[in-house]
């Protein structure tokens, strides 16, 4: 992860969502010091999801930057186990923080046009919060700065 100051995004749905996804931009792993060109950067719609360990790509983000697996990992879902390629990437998220050379695994689909899943291997990392008064909206806030509670117990 390139950034350690704080920084947060917060994302706006028109209504009530049952999916939470927004754009997050990702390119080949590289060291984000290096120097590298950002224009290998493309944007993805995402979905976050606090039901998965790790984040994932889609077969369709593999062919548009040509990735060479990285290794294998086990996928497991409601109903299947399946072994599949995992892939280093950069993921850059809408409060520009970067998390660099990133082990993905590739995912066949996700829901509606996702080709990207944020997992808890990200979402962990920092502070996340959904509210749904009279819409959805979901904030994310890297690095994770105090424990949030709605409800303060001692």
């Amino acid at each position: 992860m390139l950034e350690k100051k704080s920084s947060a995004f917060t994302t706006y749905c028109r209504g009530y969502e049952n999916v939470l996804s927004n754009l997050v931009e990702v390119a080949p792993a590289y060291d984000p010091e290096s120097g590298f060109s950002r224009s290998l950067f493309r944007k993805y719609r995402a979905v976050w999801d606090t039901g998965a360990t790790h984040s994932a790509i889609t077969s369709q983000v593999v062919r548009d930057f040509a990735l060479r697996a990285t290794g294998m990992a086990v996928v497991y879902d409601a109903t299947t186990t399946q072994n599949v390629h995992t892939y280093s990437v950069n993921i850059l998220l809408p409060n520009h923080v970067e998390f660099s050379d990133w082990e993905v695994a590739e995912a066949g689909g996700l829901v509606g046009d996702e080709d990207i899943l944020i997992g808890m291997d990200i979402i962990g990392t920092g502070d996340f919060a959904v509210s749904n008064k009279e819409r959805t909206v979901f904030t994310f806030r890297y690095p994770s700065q105090e424990e949030i509670s709605f409800s303060r117990q001692t």
